[in-house]
């Protein structure tokens, strides 16, 4: 693998120097294939909008979102994200881009932000030697404040008292994380 900037691993584009578009741009070409080959059911009237936000969270958000617990957390990447999903998401609705942008039917960007804090949690309640913990630990090293490409981003505690709050099972799925409190009040979160 020498000199590869990006690669493909389980479905995923992963970039070895971290620009968003290199990973998240691939899951959007999918998703929005997924939808075109969806739009005769978009434009069937026979259909409840709400049936149609459930076949567009299974099939195209589940298209979209995967692997998304890697992406980066960056503003541009996030409003790019929401424009793209509120684009398709008003054909859905018969409602407009801007109003989807506003008060998305669908909040991607909160779905995004909790695939992240689960998967955190999981990562952490593994057996120290597993070799995922260890590298998502790598992250952490340095401690906070933690870079944007890090599950830990705006994390505000030490490692051993986010390892500590992930064990506490129930409270940390109820919880949500601080990278997503810090965009509350856009994206629809």
């Amino acid at each position: 693998m020498d000199g590869v900037a990006t690669f493909e691993y389980l479905g995923c584009t992963l970039a070895m120097d971290l620009k968003w578009k290199d990973t998240v741009g691939p899951r959007l070409e999918k998703a929005m294939g997924r939808f075109v080959q969806m739009r005769k059911l978009w434009a069937a009237s026979n259909l409840s909008r709400k049936l149609k936000l459930q076949l567009f969270r299974a099939v195209v958000c589940s298209t979209m979102l995967h692997g998304c617990e890697v992406w980066p957390v960056e503003e541009k990447m996030l409003t790019f994200v929401n424009s793209q999903t509120a684009k398709m998401l008003a054909i859905v609705t018969k409602s407009t881009p801007k109003e989807q942008t506003s008060k998305p039917s669908l909040p991607i960007i909160a779905q995004y932000f909790q695939r992240r804090h689960a998967f955190l949690g999981h990562v952490l309640r593994l057996p120290d030697h597993r070799i995922l913990k260890r590298v998502i630990l790598l992250q952490a090293q340095a401690g906070p404040p933690y870079p944007a490409y890090s599950l830990f981003y705006k994390w505000s505690m030490t490692i051993e008292k986010i390892e500590q709050f992930a064990n506490e099972r129930i409270t940390w799925r109820k919880a949500k994380s601080p990278a997503e409190e810090s965009f509350k009040g856009r994206y629809g979160l």
